[in-house]
């Protein structure tokens, strides 16, 4: 008769169950079906855990991208906060001249003559009129060719968070329409309260980030700790019941 017994779990055995399980996967009872997948796609005891270990190692990875791209970036990051005048220098400290030159392409060729090619003309012209920001092509080659400066300058001088005397020129090569700028100013220290608190901020998430991860990681190993004792099927809960 002993072959055909059912098998069932006590309420002592619901006890020897929890004491082989981390606290979020408890319960007061538990039943056989529950340590097996069925055929409506449900987990088994033992996979459910396998899947919450794998997305510890899933968060994990993340931060650790999310540090890693933090920390290679935090230099560009500033830069795009630093200051730009095309003033002479006050309320601050000269840290030294840095200048850039990149070839732009401004869509349309030319005769090489500035003014017979109207638009591209009039553009280069008039770099800081509405006509420029509003058109375009020639408006953004000149904000990358500016970003560029600035992370140099952050580079070279890193404590830079304002810069001086900044003047651009342009002069278009030939006629294909390609033109080169030359951008120049001067590296200064003084007052920027928008980088400083960008600053504080990049700071602050990398702080976290390096006391999230190791948590992370001793949370991970405590998990995977408990793959040894959960059962994996009925037999194995079975025998780990002593049934």
């Amino acid at each position: 008769m002993s072959l055909f017994k059912k098998f069932e779990i006590t309420e002592k055995d619901n006890s020897k169950i929890n004491s082989l399980l981390p606290e979020y996967l408890k319960k007061e009872v538990w039943y056989v079906n529950d340590f097996s997948d069925d055929h409506l796609g449900n987990k088994s005891l033992y996979n459910k855990h396998m899947e919450y270990c794998d997305s510890l190692k899933k968060q994990i990875s993340n931060k650790k991208y999310s540090l890693e791209d933090l920390k290679n970036t935090f230099n560009s990051k500033l830069s795009e906060k630093i200051i730009i005048y095309n003033t002479e220098i006050v309320d601050a400290n000269p840290l030294g001249m840095v200048d850039l030159g990149v070839i732009a392409k401004f869509g349309a060729t030319s005769t090489g003559n500035r003014f017979e090619n109207g638009f591209i003309g009039y553009a280069i012209e008039n770099a800081i009129y509405k006509v420029w920001s509003e058109s375009n092509i020639q408006y953004e080659e000149l904000q990358k060719a500016k970003i560029a400066l600035l992370k140099k300058t952050k580079d070279i001088y890193p404590s830079c968070n304002l810069l001086f005397k900044f003047e651009v020129d342009f002069r278009e090569i030939g006629s294909s329409g390609n033109v080169f700028l030359y951008l120049r100013g001067t590296a200064c220290k003084g007052k920027n309260e928008i980088l400083d608190k960008t600053e504080n901020l990049l700071n602050s998430q990398i702080s976290k980030l390096e006391l999230e991860i190791p948590k992370k990681q001793t949370e991970l190993a405590e998990m995977e700790s408990y793959l040894s004792k959960i059962p994996r099927s009925k037999a194995s809960l079975k025998k780990i019941l002593g049934k």
